[in-house]
């Protein structure tokens, strides 16, 4: 016996009580009867028809037709995995027409979620989040999400998930959770607030690192520290300074960086000398020099 892939289900979409989707690793089902009985779209019995037959996600965007009367659209879409088949693609699909026929986008690109404002879509990929509010013919990309003011950083370009409340949108990432709003004064992704969780530190005295070990292949380091209280000013400059076992500096990642004195801060390491080389395997030590307190030590373990 052969194990039947459309018994494999992962996403589930209940339009009411008789109008049910079914994404499974066999492609999506359709049931207009409760149930009862179903038809099945996948990747080859088509004329026009979805990516790939490992469904994921199936969900409904509703919106009013830009021209005069009451017609809207239901568009229903699905991120689309590879499964087993060597001709399926990763990507989405999309139908109007309660998938009889289907439209591809984003071949290749590992999708994971969508939300949906109006007639605008993001989708939630391994690529980062991307916008259309055309059906596809166009799409912004965002990759990087940096929070100015306090300096934050989300370090991965993998998004799994998403929503929105009105114009504002959120992502949840491999990184941390960040939103960012989506009006006519603010375009998409110009602007972020970052939310990720961390040990609080109790003193300038404390830093740590993580993860720890860490593979430069795989992901940035985060050198976690906070600056020293006290005094009249508001700001002071930090220095950090990586060394390996020898103590011979091998990287000097910030130098006089204006930092807030009540709060805490990651900086980033890739792993990378100065000259922009990936340093060898082993234990490295940083030093965090800033404000009136002594330097704050940690160490770091290069594991490729």
């Amino acid at each position: 016996p052969r194990r039947n892939n459309n018994f494999l289900a992962f996403s589930v979409l209940a339009l009411d009580d008789m109008n049910i989707w079914c994404g499974t690793a066999g492609g999506i089902n359709r049931s207009t009867d409760g149930g009862v009985s179903w038809v099945k779209y996948n990747h080859t019995n088509q004329a026009s028809p979805i990516l790939g037959n490992w469904v994921i996600s199936v969900q409904q965007q509703v919106y009013q037709k830009p021209t005069a009367g009451t017609d809207s659209v239901r568009r229903i879409w699905t991120t689309n995995w590879q499964a087993e088949g060597r001709d399926e693609q990763y990507g989405v699909s999309y139908s109007d027409d309660d998938g009889r026929s289907w439209v591809n986008l984003l071949n290749g690109v590992r999708a994971y979620d969508f939300a949906f404002r109006d007639s605008i879509a993001y989708i939630a990929t391994n690529h980062g989040v991307f916008r259309t509010s055309d059906g596809g013919r166009s799409f912004d990309q965002v990759t990087d999400i940096i929070e100015p003011e306090s300096r934050r950083v989300v370090a991965s370009t993998s998004f799994f998930s998403t929503c929105n409340i009105d114009d504002t949108v959120f992502v949840g990432t491999a990184d941390g959770l960040a939103w960012t709003v989506d009006d006519p004064s603010n375009p998409f992704g110009s602007t972020w607030e970052i939310y990720r969780a961390y040990q609080p530190l109790s003193s300038a005295a404390e830093t740590y690192a993580y993860p720890n070990p860490f593979s430069p292949n795989a992901e940035p380091v985060r050198i976690h520290y906070a600056v020293a209280r006290g005094g009249t000013s508001t700001t002071t400059g930090v220095r950090i300074e990586i060394f390996d076992f020898g103590m011979n500096r091998v990287r000097t990642l910030i130098n006089q960086a204006p930092r807030d004195l009540n709060g805490e801060y990651d900086e980033l390491w890739d792993g990378t000398d100065d000259a922009g080389a990936v340093v060898a395997n082993g234990v490295y030590f940083y030093r965090v020099d800033g404000g009136s307190a002594d330097p704050a030590y940690g160490k770091i373990i290069v594991m490729q």
